[in-house]
């Protein structure tokens, strides 16, 4: 276990530092850190992937994508982050069009609905979007028209948003994940803009690599320019590696110095008092060192035995990492482009500039006052959506349920035009069926509300009808299949035999829209595609 420890510390610490001190090695580092620590400033820049070709023609709807962002940015309070951004883009040869504008205030993150527009229509001009989608979106974006709507991108568990745009989620769960990424973005710029951190990072280099020299980074007239191909590359990591290995000692004290400051300034960096001990404990454990060497010294002597190291060099052969960082009127310019390649087919050319600069002041715009989330957004979709062609009855199958392991539901919807299917996370306990209430009301166009207070679920149509529930930690509030009852649909449940599986049949207002003799073919068609569906997107 130990070993295994050791092992894990070395790939995560010092594989992707890849640690060097030369001047030039030094300089870059300084220029670097110092770019990031700017607390207010000016910002733009463009990202542009080109999938160059051969490897992937035809799995995109596009084959160059070039993104612009320009804004201000401001850090001067760790924990009251501001940044507003333009967002423009545009694909292949069209010309660039505007997306829309993302703001983060505080603990916020928003975009306007022209950014989530914007979205939809590039999906909508490659065909991502079926008409029914199309349709419906573009009836609530002329909803919204005019109503300067802002959508957080945050949860609100408070209004029930147990189900945010990304998947279903647990009750508290998308807030406690977005607390962590707010956490460590105020941890990052608290320790960017900590001096004595940032000396501590500088000490780290100097006095555990002493005498490494990356030989990829050289003085340019204003700045350091980065150059590694796959040989050096290769050279630059089993050079650092055996360096790593010979001075083990001497890096592992100045990452202690480094692990020291970090800690020093929480609760900025989210790390557990407990944990940090217990690395600690680690760094200055002789045993644990020892263990550190002996994994180091073994991967080495494989990489240079074995011929990995050149075979996975030749691989990649022709592939290419090019950056330079310069001083630019009261800011920096940072420009690379990578360019992939394996076994001499071309993958992606991705491509970067950007340039900060500093600036005295910052008029930072309000928090938006007309907000709605993504959840709601989506919610608002999907019943317009259902409008269009609502759904008469689901047919829930499953088999082989472990109550101890991940189980799935397939998911037949029979609509007004046609059939559709899906599937979404399954419990079942005490021979209760429950799926992600999110989900029920998506099938159906109903809607949920949460009062958080109360720990009580509704289901709303006319008027709130209070409905069991339970909560998971993952898969968020679950509603029992039978409870849907309480809107007047009928549920009926048919168990597993030796020739068909379990399945649960839910018909809306006691319609049989199917005909129950031809209910197993229904299944299996729509089991077929989605087997389909999902081995062709891996």
């Amino acid at each position: 276990m130990r070993k295994m420890i050791a092992l894990a510390l070395l790939v995560f610490l010092f594989v992707p530092l890849l640690g060097a001190c030369s001047p030039e090695d030094i300089g870059y580092l300084e220029m670097s850190l110092a770019a990031n620590a700017i607390k207010k400033a000016d910002m733009e820049a463009s990202f542009v992937i080109d999938m160059n070709g051969a490897e992937y023609a035809g799995e995109l709807p596009f084959q160059k994508l070039k993104l612009n962002v320009a804004g201000q940015v401001d850090t001067s309070k760790p924990a009251d982050p501001y940044c507003l951004l333009n967002l423009s883009v545009s694909l292949d040869s069209a010309p660039s069009q505007a997306m829309g504008r993302l703001m983060m205030t505080g603990n916020k993150i928003y975009s306007d609905t022209a950014y989530i527009k914007s979205i939809f229509d590039l999906a909508a001009n490659y065909s991502e979007l079926d008409e029914i989608e199309a349709a419906s979106l573009a009836k609530l974006f002329q909803e919204l028209e005019g109503k300067d709507y802002w959508i957080s991108l945050m949860p609100d568990p408070a209004a029930g948003d147990a189900y945010d745009a990304y998947g279903a989620y647990g009750a508290n769960y998308p807030s406690q994940f977005m607390d962590v990424y707010m956490q460590t973005m105020t941890s990052a710029i608290t320790l960017y803009q900590d001096p004595a951190f940032l000396q501590s990072v500088k000490d780290f280099y100097v006095n555990g690599f002493s005498g490494l020299d990356s030989q990829v980074v050289k003085k340019i007239d204003d700045g350091y320019q980065i150059s590694v191909d796959a040989a050096a590359l290769k050279d630059l990591l089993i050079r650092t590696l055996d360096y790593t290995a010979a001075h083990l000692d001497q890096v592992l004290d100045g990452y202690a110095g480094l692990f020291d400051q970090m800690v020093s300034l929480q609760p900025f960096t989210g790390l557990e008092q407990e944990s940090a001990a217990m690395v600690k404990e680690y760094l200055k454990d002789p045993d644990f060192r020892k263990e550190l060497k002996e994994g180091l010294t073994e991967i080495v002597a494989q990489l240079k035995e074995s011929g990995l190291a050149e075979e996975w060099a030749g691989k990649i052969q022709g592939s290419e990492f090019n950056m330079d960082l310069t001083k630019k009127d009261k800011g920096y310019a940072n420009n690379y482009d990578i360019k992939a390649v394996y076994e001499g087919k071309p993958i992606v050319n991705i491509a970067m500039t950007s340039t900060v600069k500093a600036v005295d002041s910052i008029s930072r715009l309000a928090a938006p006052q007309n907000v709605i989330t993504m959840a709601e957004f989506i919610k608002r979709q999907e019943k317009i959506a259902y409008a269009m062609n609502p759904v008469s009855a689901a047919v829930i199958t499953w088999e082989n349920y472990d109550p101890a392991g991940f189980n799935y539901a397939d998911i037949t919807l029979i609509k007004e035009a046609g059939v559709d299917w899906d599937w979404d996370a399954l419990t079942i306990e005490g021979g209760v069926a429950y799926l992600p209430v999110a989900a029920v009301c998506s099938m159906f166009g109903e809607d949920y509300a949460w009062d958080s207070a109360a720990g009580q679920l509704y289901l709303v149509r006319d008027a709130k009808v209070a409905v069991e529930h339970k909560a998971d930690p993952y898969d968020g509030l679950l509603l029992p299949l039978r409870e849907l009852r309480k809107l007047g649909y009928s549920v009926a449940y048919s168990p597993e035999t030796e020739d068909t599986k379990a399945y649960v049949v839910i018909t809306r207002d006691g319609q049989t829209p199917y005909d129950p003799a031809g209910l197993e073919d229904i299944v299996k068609i729509g089991m077929q595609e989605l087997d389909e569906e999902y081995l062709s997107a891996w």
